[in-house]
């Protein structure tokens, strides 16, 4: 049996896992970027990379921001 992570078939890097006969796909906003550029569907591309770069600024901004602001108080120097 033979493990193999298909790469840039349907998805990138680990949305698409086959194991012997089995090809295991994830959800999800990679998977639906990759699926986009495999068909080249510009807008729906375009769409995914808005919507994955928004949620990464936004946890960044609201999570890690309050976690780096609590460590600075309460660790200071």
């Amino acid at each position: 049996m033979a493990f193999e992570v298909a790469v840039g078939r349907i998805a990138g890097v680990a949305e698409v896992v086959t194991f012997g006969g089995t090809t295991l796909t994830a959800a999800g906003p990679g998977a639906y970027i990759a699926k986009a550029t495999a068909a080249g569907d510009f807008p729906h591309l375009l769409a995914g990379v808005a919507v994955m770069s928004r949620y990464v600024v936004g946890v960044n901004r609201l999570f890690w921001r309050l976690l780096y602001r609590l460590a600075d108080t309460r660790y200071a120097l």
